[in-house]
This record gives C-alpha cells, sequence and structure tokens, in this order.
C-alpha cells in the first residue's frame, strides 16, 4: 500500500469513530473543513490565474519592447545607408568640383592668351580706321 491510501484509510477510521462519539458535531466539522478546503482552492485557482495573467502581460511587454528595439534597429540600419549614399554623393560632388577647379587652371592660360589675340584684332580695325580716313 502506498502512503496516500495508508494516511486515507486512517483518517476514514478516525472519522468514523468520532462519528460515533458525536454525529452532529464531526458533520458540521466535515462540512466546515470541506468548504474551507473549496475556498482555500478557488482562492489559490484564482491567485494563480491572476499571476499568470500579471507574467502573460509582462512578457507582452518585452515583447513589444523587443519589437520596438527591433523596428529602431531597422530604422537604424536604413538610416546608415542613407547616409552613405550621401557620403557617396558629396564625394562624388567634391571629386567634380576639384576636376573642374584643375580643367579651370589648366584653359586659364589658353583663355588668357586667346583673349589677348581677340583684344589684338578687335584693336586692328580700330587702328585702321584711325589711321585711314574714309572717303
Amino acid at each position: 500500500m502506498s502512503i496516500a491510501s495508508t494516511a486515507t484509510e486512517f483518517f476514514a477510521k478516525e472519522w468514523v469513530k468520532i462519528y460515533r462519539q458525536r454525529p452532529v458535531w464531526t458533520v458540521i466539522t466535515t462540512l466546515v473543513a470541506i468548504a474551507c478546503i473549496a475556498v482555500a482552492i478557488v482562492e489559490f485557482q484564482a491567485y494563480e490565474k491572476k499571476r499568470k495573467e500579471t507574467v502573460r502581460l509582462e512578457n507582452l511587454t518585452y515583447r513589444e519592447q523587443i519589437e520596438q528595439l527591433d523596428e529602431m534597429e531597422s530604422s537604424v540600419a536604413e538610416l546608415l545607408t542613407f547616409l552613405d549614399s550621401q557620403k557617396q554623393s558629396m564625394k562624388e560632388t567634391q571629386d567634380a568640383i576639384e576636376n573642374l577647379k584643375k580643367e579651370r587652371d589648366h584653359l586659364a592660360p589658353l583663355v588668357a592668351s586667346d583673349q589677348k589675340v581677340i583684344d589684338s584684332i578687335w584693336a586692328s580695325p580700330d587702328k585702321m580706321d584711325s589711321e585711314c580716313p574714309v572717303v
């Protein structure tokens, strides 16, 4: 026999023995004990339900925080991608400006010498007009 069945048998025999001595008192006491046990079981179930709900809500809060962190992580990744593309665009623009400056510096002497030639060409007809009167 197991311990539980032995204990049950012992309590049953004791209950019958007490019932024979005081039947009304034994029934009332048994009913009160059963009611107390039932209330304890109901209270324990309500406590467990509340505890599980609290744990569920905490887990939900953690889950929401994790989701928000995941969203923030993807937003930061998008921002980094955008910043990298802007850096690349700025570098390309800066390179284009540098190339234009080099080309300007290279062409500046040519333009200056061509300007002298053009000025002399324009100056020549003026000299001719002043030297040769129109008849």
